[in-house]
Order: C-alpha cells, then structure tokens, then sequence
C-alpha cells in the first residue's frame, strides 16, 4: 500500500523498498473493476526520493507526468495522541480491495529490539494485515482526515496489537519537498 500526498508523490513504509537499489523497478498499479471482472490495468513507474530504514518511511514520485493523483491527502502538521485517540487506516490487505479500519491509539513504543528499527512507532489496536504496510494511518480534523503514519508491522496472532510510523517520521521523510523546510543532511535517511 502507498498514500499519495501530492498530484506526484507518494509514501510508503521503507520495509517494502529494495534495499539494493538496483533492484527498485517499482510502479504502482491502477486497476478498473467491476464486481466480477478486471476491466483495465495500468502500470505508472515510481522512483524513490528517499528512505529512511529507521522510521520505517519512504517518498516515492511518479516518474512520468501523462498521470497525476486526483485525490491526495494532507499530512498533519502535529498529532499530540492519549490513550484511546481514535484512528483509522486505509490500505490493501493481502493485496485486496482498499480497505477501511478503526481503533485506537495505545502507546507510542520503539521497535529496535523487535524490528531493528530505530523510530518511535505508534501502538494501536487498529486491524491490518500483510498487504496494508505503506497504507495511511489518520485522525478526523474538523470533517477532514490528515495522515499521520504509515502501517508498519504487526503480530498475526494478536490482531489488536499493531504498529504505525510516527508523524515525526513523516515529515523527516518530508524535508525539502512539499514546502518543507530543509534540515540538516544528519535527520534524513538514504537520498536518491
């Protein structure tokens, strides 16, 4: 899974980046359906902007421009989460249809023992599956829904233990694009 965040531009979880980049020939797929057959198929290379292995995040961009994203989200500017923040993901599981779960907000935990990630994750007991990583984590903003992680690993015999990317990530990932900010080279992960 992969949210998009601007007419061109998507993330992703970084888990689902080739580490070698020779190996990333990746594009994104747009199917057309309808309840019982594939009407088209449509393959739009992606390049990779940067990855930070760490936090578990990645900024992707179309590397044509005959195609451009007609919805994107909003990443928010700040998330001050509690216990039993209500949350949603959106994502693929098991490469199926989009797919719309709830939950809540639990802890907000490192992974480095677990995943060798280094980044503050958050803890939910939102549902996902193998498929979903990549795919958004939200909050409801005054009607709007603003992204603020993205769907990173998660236990299959626990279905209520599950970990997001932290907004922090987000905009690490971010910096220098979308009107952000630059920081110093020392926050960023790989760039390409």
């Amino acid at each position: 899974s992969a949210v998009a965040i601007s007419p061109s531009q998507l993330v992703t979880a970084a888990h689902c980046i080739p580490t070698n980049p020779t190996q990333r020939n990746l594009s994104i797929v747009l199917e057309e359906k309808t309840r019982t057959e594939l009407l088209s198929k449509t393959l739009y290379p992606v390049k990779v902007l940067r990855v930070n292995y760490g936090d578990d995040t990645a900024l992707l961009e179309l590397k044509t421009r005959t195609y451009e994203f007609q919805k994107y989200v909003d990443v928010a500017e700040t998330f001050t989460p509690y216990l039993g923040y209500k949350l949603y993901a959106l994502g693929f599981p098991r490469g199926d249809v989009l797919t719309l779960t709830e939950g809540m907000y639990t802890a907000t935990v490192g992974l480095e023992q677990s995943m060798r990630w280094t980044g503050d994750f958050y803890k939910t007991t939102i549902p996902i599956t193998g498929g979903s990583s990549g795919g958004g984590l939200f909050i409801e903003d005054n009607g709007d829904y603003k992204l603020i992680g993205l769907a990173s690993a998660g236990y299959r015999d626990v279905s209520f233990q599950n970990y997001f990317s932290s907004i922090e990530s987000l905009h690490k990932i971010m910096i220098g694009f979308l009107g952000t900010v630059p920081e110093p080279a020392s926050l960023l992960g790989e760039k390409k």
